[in-house]
């Protein structure tokens, strides 16, 4: 079996995966791409750095060609999330150098570099250090399910469960633990106490007191003068940065609009936004961060949050109303929102726009529902007892409590269900947890624990060697017995 691994094995702390994998009797060659250091595993056939698909640089390899019909053909069932996904690139940022075109070109030489490398080095399977999302690899990755290759992921838990990794083979099933209970069944996961007691301790710690909160947040409107000092910042910066940095000039100015486009925006969210909720009715939409794979890819088509909007605000009871506020950390976004986004939200005649300095947690304890599209405001809904409309896919998807919608059916049903809700008792969510517990590894994949001693770090990068190269050989070994 010829391997491809994507974000595994270029630095100390996951480079001896690689050499592990190497060994195993169902593996001849092992190909590559990942942030590349100097202590990147030698046993690679061949080492790409990830960073060169982030420009059009690679386009002049070997593996380029062009795009005939058969594999635009391929590519064509996922183009537009694709192009969508570009948003996170620096070339497709600032006030030049972004057009239809050029995304469109760019993903043909993406396409047909990936094509050509995993035909030409006839590659079986695909393992991801994470769940597609950096472009280049979502390309992989659509390629791969067209082409009827094996693909395993490794989703991270986000901030919410410390160093743990979940497992699934295509998005669509991210949040399914049946493959994680079965691949982790085979071995024993070193550090697994360990880890079930951090679990159990970071849901718990999820679990807020929300007794005693307002039904109806305002708060003081101190939004306004905070970003049009960020805004008067970066006219200054915008003025004297030629001046510094004569030779640096155009990556400075475009670095200084996306962080004017970021005051921008929330300026504009605060002029089309309100602190006072019209009705105390309400389910509660948390607008998310973007570009981020929380909505693309996990989104599909709602990473366009308006539609999302749309969708749940069209299928209310008449007397219900759609809160949505935006993200407090607007302001690190990649790129910004523009002032017709936050009216078009205000145009919806059952849809209340909140600041983002409203209180999170007062508008979970007032609201009928929380509403998102992946993000862990779903999770800390039902921790807390409240029901969770779930639009996209997330780990914790089969979490009791939580409500996969996405036609009308599917919404009808959860508006039904919130109707009749009460606070379930504990044991669903106990139980909940320790699928969690046993579907899930220690592991550190994207760089190394923070904060933690010298001895304490060695500890969890042999966890992480060892869980995560044996999941892996699980998983090549399952595929295997079956050819």
């Amino acid at each position: 079996m010829n391997l491809l691994v994507i974000g595994i094995g270029g630095d100390q702390f996951t480079s001896e995966i690689i050499d592990r994998l190497s060994e195993h009797v169902y593996v001849d060659k092992i190909f590559g791409s990942t942030d590349v250091t100097e202590h990147a595993s030698t046993k690679f056939a061949i080492l790409l750095d990830c960073h060169k698909f982030e420009s059009e640089d690679f386009s002049k390899s070997e593996y380029s060609s062009f795009i005939d019909l058969k594999l635009y053909n391929e590519i064509s069932s996922f183009e537009g999330e694709v192009l969508r996904m570009m948003d996170r690139l620096k070339i497709f940022q600032g006030k030049e150098g972004d057009s239809f075109t050029r995304r469109r070109i760019f993903l043909f030489r993406l396409a047909a570099f990936w094509s050509n490398f995993l035909s030409e080095n006839r590659i079986n399977a695909v393992v991801f250090g994470n769940t597609p999302h950096e472009v280049y690899d979502f390309v992989i990755y659509g390629l791969c399910k067209k082409r009827g290759i094996s693909t395993l992921f490794f989703n991270d838990a986000g901030n919410i469960l410390t160093s743990t990794v979940l497992i699934a083979e295509n998005i669509e099933n991210t949040g399914d633990l049946a493959l994680g209970l079965k691949l982790i069944s085979t071995f024993t996961p070193k550090l697994r106490d360990t880890h079930y007691k951090q679990i159990e301790s970071d849901l718990n710690n999820r679990i807020q007191d929300l007794t005693g909160r307002s039904d109806s947040p305002h708060f003081q409107n101190t939004f306004d003068s905070k970003f049009k000092k960020v805004k008067l910042v970066s006219n200054f910066i915008r003025i004297l940065s030629p001046l510094l940095h004569p030779r640096r000039t155009a990556s400075v100015q475009t670095e200084i609009f996306i962080r004017k486009q970021f005051a921008k925006s929330q300026l504009q969210s605060s002029r089309f936004a309100t602190n006072l909720l019209a009705e105390d009715n309400y389910v509660y939409f948390p607008l998310h961060v973007q570009p981020e794979l929380s909505t693309s890819p996990a989104g599909l088509h709602f990473a366009e949050q308006l539609e999302a909007i749309r969708f749940i605000s069209e299928n209310l009871p008449g007397n219900w109303r759609l809160v949505v506020k935006e993200h407090p950390d607007v302001t690190k976004l990649r790129m910004s929102r523009s002032g017709n986004f936050y009216k078009s939200i205000r145009e919806f005649p059952n849809v209340d726009l909140l600041a983002s300095y409203v209180s999170h947690d007062d508008l979970v304890y007032g609201a009928r529902a929380i509403a998102t599209i992946s993000g862990t405001p779903g999770l800390d809904a039902v921790l807390n007892g409240k029901p969770a409309w779930l639009l996209g896919y997330a780990w914790f998807q089969e979490a009791p409590g939580i409500f996969k919608i996405g036609d009308s059916g599917s919404i009808n049903d959860a508006v039904q269900a919130c109707t009749q809700w009460t606070k379930p008792d504990t044991f669903p969510m106990k139980r909940f947890i320790h699928d969690v517990q046993r579907a899930t590894v220690n592991a550190t994949i994207w760089g190394s624990p923070m904060d933690l001693g010298a001895d304490e770090t060695a500890i969890r990068r042999r966890a992480t060697v060892f869980n995560v190269s044996e999941i892996i050989i699980a998983w090549i070994s399952s595929k295997a017995s079956k050819t």
